[in-house]
Formats: structure tokens, C-alpha cells, sequence
């Protein structure tokens, strides 16, 4: 997982947040515009060498979308608990990520996750 704010982009690694980039890249964090004012963006990367067994990349990355899908569903109930808001989303320039983080070649992007507050309306919290 890298973690994509205002001060920068962090990994997250062994329970601890790793800063790898310190620059603001919340615009390539996804296509909607909500994307580049979220407080944190999520963005879920596989590492294929971490899935060891002999099976084609297309069964790995199916296993890979399935344990995002659990990670992100984790943020969601967290943020429901918050009174926070979040957005899982497909819609993310997964190639200028790639290239932005100088991942390997082994490292795929997959999805992104917005998270911040939800928008008021009229005075309310919608």
C-alpha cells in the first residue's frame, strides 16, 4: 500500500509508514477531481514476488484484486466508524503511477482508495 497525501507519498511497510516521495501527487492519485483535494489516497500495489507459486499473472493478479478488496473494505468500516467518507476506485492512471514511483518492473498498480470527510450540504453532513 502507498499512502498518497499533501506532504508526500509513504509506503506502508511492517506496520509503519516509509516516506518515498516527498511531493505532492494527489492529481495522478486519480481521474475524478475529488481525488486531488482528498486528505489521503490509497493506492494498492502488488508485488509479484511476493505470491511465490507457479501460476500464471493473470491468476496472480486476481488474487491480488480479491486482497485489496479485504484491505478496502477494512478502510470503508474504519471510515464509517470516523464519520469519514471513502471512495475505491478503478479510475486511476495506474502507468504515470507506476513511473512516478519508479516501482519494478515486478510491481503493479491496481486500484486507489480515496478517504477524507464527507461533504456538507445546506448545513448538514450528507
Amino acid at each position: 500500500l502507498y499512502i498518497i497525501t499533501k506532504d508526500g507519498v509513504y509506503l506502508y511497510e511492517d506496520t509503519k509508514l516509509k516516506l518515498v516521495l516527498k511531493e505532492d501527487i494527489r492529481k495522478l492519485a486519480g481521474t475524478q477531481p475529488f481525488t486531488w483535494k482528498a486528505p489521503v489516497n490509497i493506492v494498492y500495489v502488488v508485488n509479484y514476488d511476493k505470491q511465490t507459486w507457479d501460476i500464471p499473472i493473470e491468476k496472480k493478479r486476481q488474487y491480488a484484486a480479491v486482497d485489496s478488496g479485504f484491505i478496502a473494505q477494512n478502510v470503508y468500516l474504519h471510515c464509517a466508524s470516523e464519520g469519514m467518507a471513502s471512495v475505491f476506485r478503478g479510475m486511476i492512471d495506474t502507468e504515470a503511477v507506476h513511473k512516478k514511483l519508479s516501482l519494478p518492473k515486478n510491481k503493479e498498480v491496481l486500484y486507489g482508495q480515496s478517504v477524507g470527510f464527507p461533504k456538507e450540504v445546506s448545513g448538514e453532513s450528507k
